[in-house]
């Protein structure tokens, strides 16, 4: 019997879309399974630990990392996945949650405001690309860095 999951195929397609152009390892989705989209109402509360155990069990599994949601869904669930739309356009986004986080964003307090988020990326040397998106996010002050995230996701990476 198949095993019952709190997610279904297109929400696999959203994770890869969502981490698509910037992830280049099931760590890097599982990073952003454990940050960003805990915030990210594309994915339910019950959606994200589920995710989480499946994805590490590819990568535990050694299953090749690919963008192509349908090549997840087929190993997760033993589905046939040929009568699945195919993947959005996967195009290369300015910015990720990982390196904001990594390099740009780190020793950032929070709360902070947007003109302390700025200063910060500034300060640790962000390349324009950086400060554009930041400077477009529309919120003004964040609780912490997934509240952050989620905001610059949804201008970049998120393809909602």
């Amino acid at each position: 019997m198949a095993r019952q999951r709190t997610y279904d195929h297109s929400d696999v397609k959203e994770l890869m879309d969502n981490t698509g152009g910037w992830a280049r390892s099931w760590d890097d989705v599982l990073r952003y399974l454990r940050g960003p989209a805990v915030r990210d109402a594309d994915f339910s509360k019950q959606e994200v630990p589920v995710l989480i155990e499946d994805i590490e069990r590819l990568r535990n599994e050694n299953v090749p990392f690919d963008w192509d949601y349908r090549k997840a869904w087929a190993a997760i669930s033993g589905e046939k996945t040929s009568d699945l739309p195919p993947p959005e356009g996967i195009k290369e986004p300015p910015t990720n949650p990982i390196e904001l986080e990594d390099r740009y964003l780190k020793g950032l307090d929070f709360p902070a405001g947007k003109d302390a988020v700025l200063d910060r990326a500034r300060r640790n040397e962000a390349p324009e690309r950086v400060t554009q998106v930041l400077g477009r996010v529309k919120k003004k002050e964040f609780t912490d860095l997934a509240e952050l995230l989620e905001a610059v996701g949804d201008l970049t990476w998120d393809h909602d």
